[in-house]
């Protein structure tokens, strides 16, 4: 065999050798792949479940919050008012001693029957859409304020955005459950909350200057305020950060965005 056809034999050998290098890493990297997009559409999908879920959760709460609201709305408030009546009347009746105290307690009811109509208000969700974000804070704070023992304050910066119904919804509700949180747990003597509309999402900010907490109890803490507004942040694709210090107070700052929104 002469040197050209042991050259051939050799060049044939190493090409064949590398083509089937090629397909090995060529049928790796497919596989991979392949591997690859199987996870992503399997996330996509568990995405996708619990997206419906949440949906379904938050269909059930709206449907229970509105039921409540109709029950004080239509049931309740009326009920109150009939008993105001009442007291009206046996003020007209009474003696002058007795008057005051009947006076008063009528004063009281009422004060109670527009308590329940707004409270009423707030808990149903279509409502809540007539008025928009903005004005439904702005009765939710007056509420606050009537109770005296808190100082609450709203800013609003930029122009309002559209947002789907069921978003800015859901966006109320998750504001709503942040100060309700500062409220509960924080028992501060004052909350700021502060809108900024911008061209890409609305800025969310809730501060207190409540108890405060540590770190470790955030990441140790299974409220279920937390929870809900983790959730439903992570449902309309935002972002949430909660930054505390012990006694000095706790700031929440949420984004949601406006993707898919007119």
């Amino acid at each position: 065999m002469n040197d050209v056809n042991v050259i051939l034999i050799f060049a044939i050998g190493t090409f064949v050798l590398v083509l089937f290098a090629v397909a090995i890493i060529i049928y790796v990297a497919v596989n991979k792949r392949k591997h690859h997009q199987f996870l992503l559409e399997k996330q996509e999908m568990e995405h996708r479940r619990q997206q419906e879920l949440m949906h379904s959760r938050l269909e059930v709460q709206e449907q229970t919050l509105k039921t409540l609201s109709e029950d004080l709305h239509d049931n309740i408030a009326p009920t109150l008012g009939i008993a105001r009546m009442n007291l009206l009347e046996a003020s007209m009746r009474v003696e002058t001693k007795h008057k005051e105290m009947i006076d008063a307690a009528s004063q009281m009811m009422g004060d109670a029957i527009l308590e329940l109509r707004t409270l009423s208000h707030l808990m149903n969700g279509t409502f809540v859409l007539k008025r928009g974000i903005q004005q439904s804070l702005e009765k939710d704070v007056e509420k606050i304020r009537s109770a005296k023992r808190i100082t609450c304050e709203l800013d609003v910066e930029g122009e309002p955005i559209n947002m789907a119904d069921d978003r800015e919804l859901i966006t109320y509700r998750i504001i709503q459950e942040t100060v309700n949180n500062a409220i509960k747990h924080g028992e501060p003597s004052t909350i700021n909350i502060k809108l900024t509309y911008l061209t890409d999402g609305l800025s969310i900010t809730v501060a207190d200057n409540g108890r405060g907490f540590e770190p470790v109890d955030l990441e140790e803490t299974k409220g279920i305020g937390l929870i809900n507004i983790k959730e439903r942040t992570k449902l309309l694709g935002g972002t949430h950060e909660i930054t505390s210090t012990k006694n000095q107070g706790t700031i929440v700052k949420l984004f949601i965005p406006v993707e898919h929104e007119q």
